[in-house]
């Protein structure tokens, strides 16, 4: 019988967490609504908590060229309902001899706008990487 509580105590804080946060972030006044009727209006998102769906709410796809390098590491993020939050896109060069160069680092939000931008430079000789931001050029004419 312990151990039939102990699961619904997890699966209530699991539902909670996750039904919750997107909540507050909506900033809606949660107050005056019961776990039971967050239950009640999203049985989907239940049932993929305990089917074990939601534990990974984001994939990585890596692009490599014909030498077998990361060319490209893409990296989608999602919430719960499956819609994307964020994405991360890391473009490699190399040196001639076969050695990252740079990684060019674009973090986009949920509008796919370029919310952060950096170069991340490595050097052959052993040395820490250099990390610099990218900044965007307006030009007026």
């Amino acid at each position: 019988m312990q151990f039939k509580n102990d699961i619904s105590k997890t699966l209530v804080a699991i539902i909670v967490g996750f039904l919750l946060i997107p909540i507050l972030s909506l900033a809606q006044d949660v107050s005056v609504v019961t776990l039971k009727e967050l239950i009640t209006q999203r049985p989907d998102l239940v049932e993929k908590i305990k089917a074990g769906e939601l534990e990974n709410t984001s994939e990585a796809t890596v692009t490599k060229d014909l030498q077998g390098r990361t060319k490209v590491w893409t990296e989608i993020t999602r919430d719960i309902d499956g819609v994307q939050v964020s994405k991360r896109v890391d473009t490699y060069s190399y040196y001639a001899t076969g050695e990252i160069d740079t990684i060019n680092q674009k973090v986009y939000g949920i509008d796919m706008k370029i919310l952060k931008e950096q170069n991340i430079k490595h050097y052959r000789d052993g040395s820490q990487p250099m990390m610099s931001k990218v900044t965007q050029q307006i030009i007026i004419k």
